[in-house]
Protein backbone atom coordinates (compact mmCIF):
# COMPACT_ATOMS: atom_id res chain seq x y z
CA UNK A 1 0.00 0.00 0.00
CA UNK A 2 2.93 2.18 -0.01
CA UNK A 3 3.19 4.95 -2.63
CA UNK A 4 -0.28 4.40 -3.67
CA UNK A 5 -1.84 7.61 -3.36
CA UNK A 6 -6.05 7.56 -2.01
CA UNK A 7 -8.67 7.30 -4.38
CA UNK A 8 -11.35 8.48 -1.98
CA UNK A 9 -11.45 10.16 1.73
CA UNK A 10 -10.60 8.06 4.44
CA UNK A 11 -11.91 8.46 7.70
CA UNK A 12 -9.65 8.26 10.72
CA UNK A 13 -9.30 4.75 11.89
CA UNK A 14 -11.67 3.10 9.33
CA UNK A 15 -10.07 -0.38 7.60
CA UNK A 16 -8.24 0.32 4.19
CA UNK A 17 -9.14 -1.58 1.22
CA UNK A 18 -7.85 -2.22 -2.45
CA UNK A 19 -10.72 0.07 -3.81
CA UNK A 20 -9.25 3.24 -1.70
CA UNK A 21 -6.55 3.03 -3.50
CA UNK A 22 -6.12 4.99 -6.69
CA UNK A 23 -3.63 3.62 -9.51
CA UNK A 24 0.19 4.54 -9.27
CA UNK A 25 1.38 7.60 -11.59
CA UNK A 26 3.22 6.46 -15.31
CA UNK A 27 7.09 6.26 -14.99
CA UNK A 28 8.81 9.77 -15.66
CA UNK A 29 8.35 9.92 -19.32
CA UNK A 30 5.45 7.41 -19.89
CA UNK A 31 1.65 7.99 -20.00
CA UNK A 32 -1.24 6.07 -20.24
CA UNK A 33 -3.68 7.08 -23.04
CA UNK A 34 -6.77 5.02 -23.35
CA UNK A 35 -8.01 3.86 -27.34
CA UNK A 36 -10.97 2.36 -28.44
CA UNK A 37 -10.15 -0.48 -30.52
CA UNK A 38 -13.20 -2.73 -32.48
CA UNK A 39 -13.68 -5.38 -32.98
CA UNK A 40 -10.96 -7.41 -35.58
CA UNK A 41 -8.79 -4.17 -34.44
CA UNK A 42 -6.37 -6.00 -31.93
CA UNK A 43 -6.51 -9.95 -30.63
CA UNK A 44 -9.17 -10.80 -28.54
CA UNK A 45 -6.55 -12.19 -25.75
CA UNK A 46 -5.20 -8.70 -25.12
CA UNK A 47 -4.83 -8.60 -20.38
CA UNK A 48 -2.88 -5.86 -18.59
CA UNK A 49 0.89 -6.87 -18.71
CA UNK A 50 0.66 -7.28 -22.98
CA UNK A 51 3.35 -6.33 -24.63
CA UNK A 52 1.73 -4.54 -28.02
CA UNK A 53 2.73 -2.52 -31.52
CA UNK A 54 0.13 0.60 -31.83
CA UNK A 55 -0.49 0.21 -35.60
CA UNK A 56 -1.17 3.64 -37.28
CA UNK A 57 -2.95 3.32 -40.64
CA UNK A 58 -4.01 6.07 -42.84
CA UNK A 59 -7.39 5.87 -44.01
CA UNK A 60 -9.47 3.72 -47.23
CA UNK A 61 -8.50 6.76 -49.85
CA UNK A 62 -10.51 6.50 -53.42
CA UNK A 63 -8.50 6.41 -56.63
CA UNK A 64 -8.04 9.37 -58.63
CA UNK A 65 -9.38 7.42 -61.29
CA UNK A 66 -12.50 6.66 -60.04
CA UNK A 67 -11.95 3.11 -59.79
CA UNK A 68 -12.01 1.10 -56.45
CA UNK A 69 -10.84 2.04 -53.36
CA UNK A 70 -7.04 0.96 -52.32
CA UNK A 71 -6.63 -0.29 -48.89
CA UNK A 72 -5.15 1.32 -45.45
CA UNK A 73 -1.90 1.45 -45.06
CA UNK A 74 0.32 2.37 -41.92
CA UNK A 75 0.86 5.95 -41.63
CA UNK A 76 3.87 5.97 -39.30
CA UNK A 77 6.23 3.29 -37.66
CA UNK A 78 4.47 1.10 -34.93
CA UNK A 79 4.50 2.89 -31.39
CA UNK A 80 5.76 0.44 -28.83
CA UNK A 81 3.14 -0.34 -25.75
CA UNK A 82 2.21 -2.22 -22.54
CA UNK A 83 -1.20 -2.99 -22.43
CA UNK A 84 -2.61 -1.43 -18.57
CA UNK A 85 -6.25 -2.31 -18.79
CA UNK A 86 -9.13 -3.82 -21.38
CA UNK A 87 -12.13 -2.72 -20.49
CA UNK A 88 -15.82 -2.55 -21.68
CA UNK A 89 -17.41 1.01 -22.83
CA UNK A 90 -20.17 2.14 -20.12
CA UNK A 91 -21.45 4.57 -22.34
CA UNK A 92 -24.35 2.93 -24.04
CA UNK A 93 -23.60 4.84 -27.38
CA UNK A 94 -20.45 2.76 -27.67
CA UNK A 95 -21.68 -0.31 -28.65
CA UNK A 96 -18.71 -2.25 -30.20
CA UNK A 97 -15.44 -2.35 -29.15
CA UNK A 98 -13.14 -2.37 -25.53
CA UNK A 99 -11.50 0.36 -24.14
CA UNK A 100 -7.64 -0.35 -24.12
CA UNK A 101 -5.45 1.32 -21.93
CA UNK A 102 -2.03 1.66 -23.00
CA UNK A 103 1.34 3.08 -21.20
CA UNK A 104 3.61 4.46 -23.95
CA UNK A 105 6.64 7.12 -24.30
CA UNK A 106 5.41 11.30 -24.12
CA UNK A 107 6.57 11.81 -27.10
CA UNK A 108 3.88 9.28 -29.34
CA UNK A 109 0.88 10.49 -27.20
CA UNK A 110 -0.58 13.12 -29.96
CA UNK A 111 0.36 10.58 -32.75
CA UNK A 112 -1.80 7.39 -31.04
CA UNK A 113 -4.47 9.59 -29.71
CA UNK A 114 -5.30 11.50 -32.71
CA UNK A 115 -4.93 8.19 -34.56
CA UNK A 116 -7.12 6.57 -32.45
CA UNK A 117 -9.88 9.62 -31.96
CA UNK A 118 -10.25 9.13 -35.82
CA UNK A 119 -10.59 5.53 -35.65
CA UNK A 120 -7.11 4.54 -36.99
CA UNK A 121 -5.33 2.52 -34.75
CA UNK A 122 -5.23 -1.68 -34.36
CA UNK A 123 -3.45 -3.42 -32.25
CA UNK A 124 -0.82 -5.84 -32.65
CA UNK A 125 0.63 -8.31 -30.20
CA UNK A 126 4.06 -8.60 -29.77
CA UNK A 127 6.98 -10.40 -27.31
CA UNK A 128 7.99 -8.04 -24.72
CA UNK A 129 10.80 -5.62 -25.21
CA UNK A 130 9.68 -5.70 -29.19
Amino acid sequence: MIGRPAAAAMPEGAPLIAADLGSLPPPAGQAVVAVLIKPGDAPPSLAPGAAVWVVIATPQTQSSTGGASSPATPATAPVAATVTAVDTPSDSAITQGVIVSLSLPTSDVQTVTTAAAAGNVSLALVPPGS
